[in-house]
């Protein structure tokens, strides 16, 4: 997509977490974050873990035939550039392998499931169980 509309347009239209998931690459390349595929798929899980809410918001208002707002698509993409942080904070290794696994295993992602669960289990660990203390 060349143009910003064409892209806002195309990631308004997803309804599943899984479409919006991979639309949001191209929202988030309008921010400092300009992920790669490996990058966003690698974020997936832990993404879910943190952003649930934000994605119930747009969802709902793309299921009652509304259009995402400009302050419901900043809380994702804002959300999604936070847990990039956090995730390479606190679980960078493990981040990083997983990113070089789907980038040279790109249509055998389930090669890299070992380090796509370390990933999750170190988020947990060191993340969401330290947001909730």
């Amino acid at each position: 997509f060349n143009d910003s509309n064409t892209a806002v347009n195309t990631w308004l239209c997803t309804v599943s977490p899984l479409a919006l998931l991979l639309s949001l690459p191209i929202a988030i390349k309008m921010t400092n974050y300009p992920f790669t595929s490996s990058e966003m798929k690698a974020l997936a899980g832990v993404v879910h873990m943190e952003c649930t809410d934000a994605n119930k918001e747009a969802t709902k208002l793309r299921k009652n035939g509304l259009m995402t707002t400009v302050s419901s698509q900043k809380q994702i993409i804002d959300c999604w550039e936070d847990t990039y942080v956090k995730a390479n904070d606190s679980c960078g290794e493990e981040y990083k392998a997983l990113v070089a696994c789907l980038y040279n295993n790109e249509r055998r992602s389930l090669k890299c499931l070992k380090l796509r669960n370390a990933l999750e289990e170190c988020y947990v660990r060191k993340v969401v169980l330290k947001q909730s203390s």
